[in-house]
């Protein structure tokens, strides 16, 4: 089955609130995890689950700070299909836009304030004796782990992340301190997070007036060829998001647009893979000593941020060298083709080995320092790729409707020129051209592109993007869509799925005397079409050694009551229409239930998907309940929720 790629164009706040945007010419609230701010998108819940299920809205304030502290309270983050989404009936006119923003960003704040969890401690000048914390991790994450003196094993028992948390340099700037998140190498544990807390106290600082968050690696090993000294891993992702969103709600001696990641070896591979991944929250990575393959961490997706990467031309342990050279030869090709983006400071050091301090360790941190995040870019590039098995479904002001983790990598390209939003999305993959002789690493890849019409993409729009007192068009894939103030949604329905080739009406434009109607018609009766539709999957399942022909046909059993004359012949009608449309090849069984009750407890009275008894099946109890897309698109709510996932056995 084809999938309609729809665009949701939201008109309204820029990225500068997590969760308030207008929609269209009607301002219509839309509370969602955007990602340009820490907030719904990133919980660093403390304790998992807490917060239930979202209640049913209560009313304006209550029921927004109530959806806040229900998706700080969630695991659905890591563990699940992402945060939820929340939309209300208000209305907001434009001139009301600011003060609604304040509004929700207050209501976040307090959801914060009144939330139970641990805090980022109080920054102090650098005490070894007092600058001290830690996170616990929690247990669906990532457990502690200890070693008997033959194996590491498994406590099942929580584990932490201790950090030194302290500043130095100087007194606090204005605008607060800039913050670097220091990722220690992979030696001994001890050893590696003194030497880190050492360099951040005494000679980092040294770049003038900064903070500096040195974390412990929680569990340092490596068993059973797998190994938990990744700071790029789920449980390490769970403090990353704690600290950036109590960073981001501005209430620290931090400033939150000069954030950043930096570290030396392991730390390097961490800080270059969380450069891709959050890119969107900070200004800039410092990665000392290392070199990933860009697979794991596509140049892309820096497009907005500083990146400062140094390595040795002699370290060549697992390529490290060559893949900081393919590194700079990608940052200089993409900030070729885009002036003003892709900011970088990328060196192989000549003579410097994997530990010469004096050359590689000292200039990172005075070239970043001043760097700042942009909030609202024009341009944005998001390959989206996943992270110990995670995948955001926001990056700057795009976002992914879809909860589902996805069956293949893509990347969105957004370029902004005046009112025109151009958007490409394609398939990216790989293929390795190049390895390094000492472990065989691939260090130079082709990437290849596909042009892909499946899915769904939301892009936020506000002041600082366009004007929105003026016309805004929208480049799919090259293609112009340009929609009024006042275009039905029929018409813009109609426009995308024209736009896709898919053969569905769903507005003819000459009904209601010229006026356009969605009524009258059922756009989706078109045998061609279907038959279309039915030789390519024959052809597909041939090709996988399945035959489907008149004497091999697809059988399909339809329920339906008997003592119901309407629904009687609504399932003979059926039988007829799909029997004669495909020559045979699908068989409808016809299965009376005799009375209704014995009909409903086929499907519509069961309460999960794996219940129902049925291939076809025609009643999911469900009804629009008002004139708004959403009643539709509730049906396919997941967690049980949705009548129509429900009725097609998802859920």
């Amino acid at each position: 089955m084809k999938r309609i790629f729809r665009l949701f164009v939201i008109l309204g706040l820029a990225a500068a609130v997590p969760a308030l945007y207008s929609c269209s010419d009607k301002n219509k609230i839309v509370v969602d995890d955007g990602d340009d701010k820490p907030g719904i998108d990133n919980p660093g819940e403390d304790k998992p689950g807490e917060g239930g299920e979202n209640e049913p809205p209560v009313s304006g304030e209550d029921a927004i700070k109530q959806f806040f502290l229900d998706e700080l309270g969630s695991m659905k983050r890591y563990t699940g299909s992402g945060m939820d989404t929340y939309s209300a009936s208000d209305l907001v006119n434009a001139d009301d836009i600011e003060s609604a923003q304040k509004r929700v960003w207050s209501l976040w704040k307090a959801a914060n304030e009144s939330f139970s969890e641990e805090k980022l401690q109080q920054i102090i000048a650098f005490d070894s004796e007092n600058d001290f914390g830690y996170f616990k991790l929690p247990v669906e994450l990532e457990t502690k782990w200890e070693f008997d003196g033959t194996y590491w094993y498994n406590t099942n028992e929580v584990v932490k992340m201790n950090y030194h948390w302290g500043y130095g340099g100087g007194s606090k700037p204005e605008n607060g301190f800039p913050a670097f998140v220091y990722l220690h190498g992979s030696g001994g544990v001890s050893s590696e997070w003194n030497t880190g807390y050492s360099l951040c106290s005494q000679d980092y600082v040294k770049a003038g007036p900064s903070a500096y968050f040195v974390p412990r690696i929680p569990n340092g090993i490596t068993t059973d060829g797998f190994s938990f000294y990744r700071w790029w891993q789920k449980g390490k992702q769970y403090v990353w998001d704690k600290i950036i969103r109590q960073i981001f709600l501005g209430d620290s001696d931090i400033d939150p647009n000069r954030f950043f990641f930096f570290g030396i070896s392991e730390g390097a591979y961490g800080s270059q893979r969380l450069a891709s991944f959050y890119a969107d929250y900070l200004a800039g990575v410092g990665p000392i000593a290392g070199g990933e393959p860009l697979v794991n961490a596509p140049s892309e997706n820096s497009a907005n941020i500083a990146f400062c990467l140094r390595t040795g031309s002699l370290d060549d342990s697992y390529g490290r060298n060559a893949l900081t050279a393919a590194a700079k030869a990608d940052f200089e090709r993409l900030q070729a083709a885009h002036p003003g983006y892709y900011d970088h400071k990328i060196d192989v050091v000549e003579g410097a080995y994997h530990g010469t301090a004096n050359l590689l360790y000292y200039d990172t941190i005075p070239w970043l320092i001043n760097k700042t995040r942009k909030t609202n870019p024009k341009y944005v590039y998001w390959e989206r790729l996943e992270q110990d098995g995670i995948y955001r479904r926001g990056f700057y002001n795009l976002y992914i409707p879809e909860t589902e983790k996805p069956t293949e990598r893509r990347c969105y390209e957004m370029t902004i020129t005046g009112n025109t939003v151009d958007i490409k999305v394609n398939k990216v993959s790989y293929t390795a051209t190049a390895w390094e002789d000492k472990h065989g690493m691939p260090i130079a890849y082709d990437k290849t592109y596909t042009s892909v019409s499946g899915g769904k993409l939301g892009i936020f729009l506000g002041s600082e993007l366009v004007d929105l007192t003026k016309e805004v068009t929208v480049k799919i894939n090259g293609k112009d869509t340009t929609f009024k103030a006042g275009t039905y949604y029929g018409a813009i329905m109609q426009a995308q799925i024209d736009a896709d080739g898919v053969k569905i009406t769903v507005w003819d434009p000459n009904a209601d005397d010229g006026l356009g109607s969605s009524d009258g018609f059922d756009g989706w009766y078109n045998v061609d079409n279907a038959k279309e539709e039915m030789a390519t999957a024959i052809s597909e399942m041939a090709e996988a050694g399945v035959t489907i022909d008149a004497e091999n046909p697809i059988y399909l059993d339809l329920p339906y009551p008997s003592e119901a004359t309407v629904y009687a012949n609504k399932a003979n009608v059926y039988k007829q229409s799909l029997e004669s449309a495909f020559d045979g090849a699908v068989v409808v069984n016809l299965v009376d239930c005799i009375d209704t009750t014995t009909w409903m407890y086929t499907g519509y009275y069961t309460s999960y998907g794996y219940e129902n008894n049925y291939d076809l099946y025609d009643l999911s109890g469900w009804g629009p309940d008002y004139g708004d897309p959403k009643t539709y698109l509730d049906t396919f709510l997941p967690d049980y929720d949705g009548f129509v996932t429900k009725s097609l056995g998802i859920y």
